[in-house]
């Protein structure tokens, strides 16, 4: 199987690769968890505090909520502003071997086996070389190479998958081992803090 097109992004496909990447992670769930816990404490300390403190967690609930895509758009087109390689086309031929690309005089080349993830979304394809970067090919600019691309990225999925899934275990057993570190230091803390009684 090959497939050989070019892709030009535009701002709006570097703001969807990275609301995907924001909210896919930790940063997008962390912000949208504490966006609900202002907005929750705003409702229930209406009434029972003073307005400007129930209007404070609203506040905040709004900053948290909105900060991280306005963020990322602002970014986006600063970001395609910035870069002159990202206003050109880029072609791409994509092959059993790898992934190639060429831009000019440039030339990089992925093999399959280095593909870190592929995600498929409703308006673009995302093959991450890393965990942070991706190439990048919006639909509607792939066409008919879009099975192509689909079906060579699925060959490999399954060991991209256990990839992530022995990533994905690692970080949480090291979250956990700081959290439990944490909780027993804390406990340790306050059997060592003497008591005094007046």
């Amino acid at each position: 199987m090959r497939a050989e097109f070019d892709i030009t992004l535009h701002s709006s496909d570097l703001y969807r690769f990275s609301m995907y990447h924001a909210y896919a992670g930790g940063q997008g769930i962390v912000s949208t968890v504490v966006a609900a816990i202002c907005f929750i404490a705003s409702i229930l300390t209406y009434g029972s505090v003073e307005k400007t403190y129930t209007v404070l967690y609203a506040g905040f609930g709004v900053l948290f909520l909105f900060y991280i895509p306005c963020s990322l758009y602002l970014r986006s087109k600063r970001q395609l502003l910035l870069s002159k390689p990202l206003q050109e086309a880029l072609h791409y031929v994509v092959d059993d071997i790898g992934i190639h690309t060429s831009q000019g005089d440039a030339f990089a080349d992925l093999p399959w086996d280095g593909l870190y993830k592929a995600v498929s979304t409703k308006r673009s394809v995302f093959l991450y070389s890393s965990r942070v970067n991706a190439y990048i090919l919006p639909r509607d600019q792939l066409g008919e190479a879009y099975g192509t691309v689909k079906s060579l990225a699925a060959a490999l999925k399954t060991s991209a998958d256990i990839h992530n899934t022995i990533l994905t275990a690692s970080f949480i057993l090291s979250f956990l081992e700081i959290l439990l570190s944490f909780i027993f230091f804390t406990i340790y803390l306050q059997k060592q803090t003497p008591h005094f009684i007046i």
